[in-house]
């Protein structure tokens, strides 16, 4: 668009983006040809962006797959396996977090019984949540 004669804030209205945005874009493509990322310093990332997709892919097919299985599965970018908190931050990039499935009271024959008892004694009962405590009052009157 920039090139068929259009002003950067023409461009940037369009995209609604900031004007800085659209110039430092223009900018760094008449530099480097491109608008990728430039190389920065720090640990270079161990799984490529492909793989992190995958991993991803992985863990929404099955929600209850732990990080430290699609760790083994996955080889990284320097040949090894990658470490499970690596997956565990990929995941947590992209909103995904842990699923643990909840785990109940562990009920015995005598509290299963207990409890089917207090339900059939108390099966008439009407609900009063909600209610004003003048109208329960009234309630209880009648």
């Amino acid at each position: 668009i920039l090139q068929a004669g259009q002003s950067s804030r023409a461009v940037a209205r369009a995209f609604d983006v900031n004007h800085s945005t659209i110039s430092r874009l223009q900018r760094k493509f008449g530099n480097y040809g491109t608008t990728d990322d430039r190389p920065r310093t720090g640990r270079p990332r161990v799984t490529t962006a492909k793989q992190d997709r995958y991993i991803r892919l992985l863990h929404l097919r099955s929600r209850s797959r732990p990080a430290t299985a699609t760790a083994a599965e996955t080889i990284g970018t320097h040949h090894r396996p990658v470490h499970a908190r690596t997956v565990r931050n990929r995941l947590r990039a992209e909103g995904i977090g842990p699923h643990r499935p909840v785990v109940g009271c562990v009920l015995t024959p005598l509290h299963r019984e207990a409890r089917l008892n207090w339900c059939i004694k108390h099966r008439g009962w009407i609900p009063l949540l909600g209610l004003h405590k003048n109208k329960v009052m009234m309630l209880v009157m009648k």
